[in-house]
């Protein structure tokens, strides 16, 4: 409901509020012209040339799969994309605004199943959905324009999610999919990776970074000079909140609109939002919780932002929202703590949006705040502060399940599993939610268990 609410007013926003305003046109969406030239492009066959046509956009072109149908349907209707001149009513939003709102709006759908997996309760799960809609998918669609980051925000968060339900198979494939629509998805592989069981691992990885890998590589041979500046270099223009990495980056020189603009390589930089996320994902590989795992992601989330070039406020939601959900499933019956916590992460997103003037104050706030509550929530998560998940003490779980497999004569395949668990997928006589709901019993006195 939340999700469909939230493309109604976004498209409330597009088409009628300026006029209400009495301002004489739709809304631009921000970078969506050069998504809709790009995806024409494809509709058209040329889809190994969306790099040498555009140099604005820079992800792999998952999301212009999607598009390009929309797009074409648009071309056959001979509607206007607002480019190369700026149209106050450019009649191709008619049939790609719905498709920016829905599939931005998935992201509320993934966060969703993230917190559902975590065991966050009903009523924190509508105050998240609503917050997301509010704070995150409708400035994101209606006015930046980039429901692509949308898309891999949520499909990264059910990768969690069936992460967390000992899905690995399904939780590398989505994520190969997340990394489609944008490229620092990848950050959640090493995690990915040390979470699954010793056996899977490289079949996790290579069924997390193969289709991506093999549409790199065929990008790279058919157009290799602007791909490989688009895909590897990844240029960065100026126009945005400039972080201190923006100074030492290396210039690069493109050709835009027919003269010669100067942009920073941003692919330097975030080589440490890789090196950061592999350190994160050997840091926790003895201790992978649910709690642990969202920690870890968050972090490598927020390294991403840190080491940019320059900030825009998408950059910072993927790991608003994921430190909000993990703030939820943590905080246990405290509705204060969870409430402060839980918002004023998704508050943060804000500040990112405050000001567009080189060197600012609020994306550095906003930047500074997340990493705070990033290194809390880190240092929580690996120095003992165990909050109860889904309303069970893990750690007690774990102390007492060989208990209760030796008493009930089950086998442990697997018992260095993710967690200190069981790896087995097919033994589900027992968990941790079913602990909670009361159809399994563990009886701590003694060492003795048994089933209820």
């Amino acid at each position: 409901m939340v999700a469909l609410v939230t493309v109604g007013v976004g498209l409330f926003a597009i088409f009628a509020l300026p006029n209400l305003l009495g301002v004489p046109q739709w809304l631009t969406m921000g970078d969506a012209r050069w998504t809709v030239q790009s995806a024409q492009y494809v509709s058209f066959g040329g889809l190994g040339s969306v790099y040498s046509i555009n140099d604005q956009f820079l992800p792999l072109p998952g999301f212009l799969l999607l598009l390009a149908p929309a797009v074409a349907v648009g071309d056959h209707l001979h509607y206007l994309n607002s480019f190369p001149y700026i149209l106050h009513y450019p009649t191709m939003w008619i049939v790609v605004a719905p498709v920016f709102l829905v599939t931005g709006s998935t992201s509320i759908l993934g966060a969703d199943y993230l917190a559902d997996s975590l065991g966050v309760t009903k009523v924190r799960r509508r105050v998240l959905a609503a917050a997301i809609a509010l704070v995150v998918v409708l400035p994101t669609c209606v006015w930046a324009g980039h429901p692509e980051d949308l898309l891999a925000l949520g499909l990264s968060c059910l990768s969690v999610g069936l992460l967390i339900r000992r899905h690995y198979l399904g939780a590398a494939m989505v994520l190969a999919l997340a990394i489609l629509m944008q490229p620092w998805a990848v950050l959640l592989i090493p995690i990915l990776v040390v979470a699954t069981p010793t056996g899977r691992r490289f079949r996790a990885l290579v069924c997390a970074s193969g289709l991506p890998a093999l549409t790199g590589l065929a990008l790279l041979a058919t157009d290799f000079h602007d791909a490989y500046r688009s895909l590897v270099l990844q240029p960065m223009q100026g126009n945005g909140q400039k972080l201190p990495w923006w100074g030492i980056a290396h210039p690069l020189t493109i050709i835009q609109y027919g003269a010669p603009t100067i942009v920073r390589v941003g692919s330097g930089p975030r080589l440490l939002a890789v090196v950061t996320a592999v350190a994160i994902a050997v840091a926790v590989r003895r201790d992978i919780r649910p709690q642990t795992i969202m920690m870890a992601v968050s972090v490598a989330l927020v390294a991403r932002a840190a080491f940019e070039t320059q900030i825009w406020c998408w950059y910072l939601a993927p790991a608003a929202v994921f430190l909000a959900i993990s703030i939820a499933a943590g905080a246990g019956a405290n509705k204060v703590r969870w409430a402060i916590g839980g918002l004023c992460t998704l508050a943060f997103y804000s500040f990112a949006a405050a000001a567009y003037d080189a060197y600012s104050l609020p994306p550095m706030l906003g930047l500074a705040l997340l990493l705070m509550a990033a290194a809390g929530a880190q240092a929580a998560a690996t120095y003992g502060l165990r909050p109860d998940w889904a309303g069970v003490d893990l750690a007690a779980v774990r102390q007492w399940r060989p208990a209760l497999s030796h008493s009930m004569g089950w086998a442990d395949p697997h018992p260095a599993g993710v967690g200190g668990q069981s790896a087995d997928p097919d033994d589900r006589s027992i968990s941790a939610g079913e602990i909670a709901g009361g159809q399994g019993v563990v009886e701590r006195s003694g060492h003795s268990a048994r089933s209820a």
